[in-house]
């Protein structure tokens, strides 16, 4: 009998191990969140500092692309234990395609949390030029190494406070509370659904253009939006010189947050599934919290979010 019992018991025991390693594999066990601090390129895209094999990089934060983590070759290169598990494809916003390595790594240190065996992907220098149409300069206080994706934030729920230079990585949403310890009014924050499309974050707004998808992306400096119903002359003209329109409302779910400019952007028709990119213009005035189980995200004007806001 009681060999029988130990035989139902070991399996189980082991199962649970498992799915606790999986839960926690973001946090120090007792931790309800971690708190991990940004820095910011001249363009004002995000970066966390992280630790790989004992050296130091920046990656930016882009929830814009649907990878876990990518990096530039030269930094691959600097890593003896990886090990290859196969190839991925890339599009830019021109509609350029791209084909990479990707490889499994032992781990990435980002503050205090330790993220074991990532997926990495080599970043193609090509898609990364060919993907800035913001056109921003080539220095920057911080070199970048390459970036966290939207598939490795999927991983643990997030909280974004980039006005205060901060993000948080969340066990739950029980766990969101637990941030009034450090100064967030989490009742502020209205509730507003989103939906994914290959992993990334798209919202519908009401825009005075009408209703329209934006794609979340931290690495856009700007928000963008497809110019429609325009000649062929006036696409020329945005081309040449950065084109805006202002819409005196920007609806998401029941909140309007009011007036915003939308650069004008002729990206490729192979993003079928947006009309824009919600960029860094926004995401630095509002606090911004993402359940990627529920699909709803929890966005807040920063100042009043958290009252000690710069």
């Amino acid at each position: 009998m009681r060999k029988k019992l130990l035989i139902l018991v070991i399996p189980f025991a082991l199962a649970l191990t498992l799915v606790c390693a999986w839960h926690f594999h973001f946090f120090p066990f007792k931790n309800p969140y971690a708190r991990i601090p940004v820095q910011f390129t001249t363009t004002q895209i995000p970066c966390v500092e992280v630790e790989i094999e004992g050296q130091k990089y920046f990656l930016e934060i882009d929830l814009g692309v649907n990878c876990d983590v990518c990096l530039h070759k030269t930094v691959l290169e600097k890593i003896p234990q990886k090990k290859f598990v196969g190839k991925t494809h890339w599009v830019d916003i021109k509609g350029n395609e791209y084909e990479s390595d990707k490889y499994v790594i032992s781990k990435i240190q980002m503050g205090k949390v330790q993220i074991k065996t990532p997926p990495v992907e080599e970043e193609d220098p090509k898609f990364s030029h060919n993907s800035n149409i913001w056109n921003p300069p080539k220095t920057s206080e911080y070199i970048t190494s390459g970036r966290i994706g939207s598939k490795m934030a999927q991983k643990s729920h997030l909280l974004m406070d980039f006005n205060n230079s901060v993000f948080f990585l969340i066990r739950n949403r029980e766990c969101l509370k637990k941030l009034s310890r450090e100064g967030y009014s989490i009742a502020k924050l209205f509730e507003i659904p989103f939906y994914s499309t290959k992993g990334l974050i798209i919202f519908s707004v009401d825009t005075d253009a009408g209703k329209k998808r934006f794609l979340l992306d931290t690495g856009a400096s700007t928000t963008v939006v497809k110019p429609t119903s325009v000649t062929e002359e006036e696409l020329q003209e945005i081309h040449k010189r950065p084109t805006f329109m202002t819409t005196s409302k920007f609806v998401i779910g029941d909140h309007d947050f009011g007036q915003m400019d939308l650069l004008f952007c002729n990206f490729s028709d192979k993003f079928e599934d947006i009309d824009g990119f919600l960029g860094m213009d926004f995401c630095k005035k509002h606090v911004i919290y993402l359940d990627f189980k529920e699909h709803k995200a929890f966005i807040g004007p920063a100042d009043k979010v958290h009252p000690i806001s710069k």
